[in-house]
């Protein structure tokens, strides 16, 4: 495939979603202006990407792009990464790498390397059915700590295979595929782990004891997968 057979790959994936077509020329402006910021030339760079390159396209987006237009592009390209890797285009998730609006110092989020992910699935193996499904939307959607802790049943098309949330942080909304290991993550903890007593509850993710809210942090969760694991993230001050 050349990148323009890709662009309209993608493009296709979008009329699926049933988005408007002001939406979808946002996503395409998207998608165009990443590949331009990436640099590479044919489909086979896109697949041996390093986190440098991400960087640079970072750096040359938000020198482009205004403070507002940054706040709209960028969580778009967090998605466009996320699809691209869940449809094979691209070997690791660079998503959680995406800079948010406020985030502007040029600096990458912390994030993992691919053999560390590797081994951190592996430890995630002996974990809770919560914990790993809270994992998997973190790792392979790239959603932050508070958005995962914060998902509601209501957020969830399993009919269109979609999750619709509005980020807490940025307030920006994302439509995100469910990805088939991720949604079959969450529907295992939802009818063999997740508390009888907290069914009416609008919020999935749940404290396993009495009383049954929501969690407030991944912090714990992460912090003791990544300890057995033997895993240091990458660009942690």
């Amino acid at each position: 495939k050349t990148l323009e057979d890709l662009r309209q790959h993608y493009l296709n994936f979008l009329l699926t979603q049933n988005f408007e077509n002001r939406t979808i020329e946002l996503y395409d402006y998207s998608f165009r202006i990443m590949i331009e910021g990436l640099g590479v030339r044919n489909v086979f760079c896109l697949n041996t990407l390093e986190p440098e390159q991400i960087q640079s396209m970072l750096v040359f987006l938000s020198g482009r792009l205004s403070l507002n237009s940054r706040g709209t592009i960028f969580p778009i390209i967090r998605q466009i990464f996320s699809y691209l890797h869940s449809a094979g285009f691209v070997t690791t998730d660079f998503s959680g790498m995406i800079l948010t609006p406020a985030h502007q110092n040029m600096h990458l989020r912390p994030y993992i390397t691919a053999s560390d992910e590797d081994k951190l699935y592996q430890v995630m193996e002996n974990s809770s059915l919560r914990n790993k499904a809270m994992m998997r939307l973190s790792l392979r959607l790239g959603l932050r700590d508070i958005d995962v802790c914060n998902l509601r049943f209501s957020q969830i098309d399993w009919i269109n295979d979609q999750i619709i949330l509005e980020q807490e942080k940025t307030g920006v909304t994302l439509c995100l595929p469910l990805l088939e290991d991720v949604g079959n993550a969450i529907m295992d903890y939802i009818i063999n782990e997740r508390p009888a007593a907290a069914k009416n509850y609008p919020y999935i993710f749940v404290r396993q004891q009495a009383p049954h809210k929501k969690l407030e942090s991944m912090y714990m969760v992460c912090s003791r997968l990544f300890e057995e694991a033997s895993i240091k993230t990458v660009n942690r001050d």
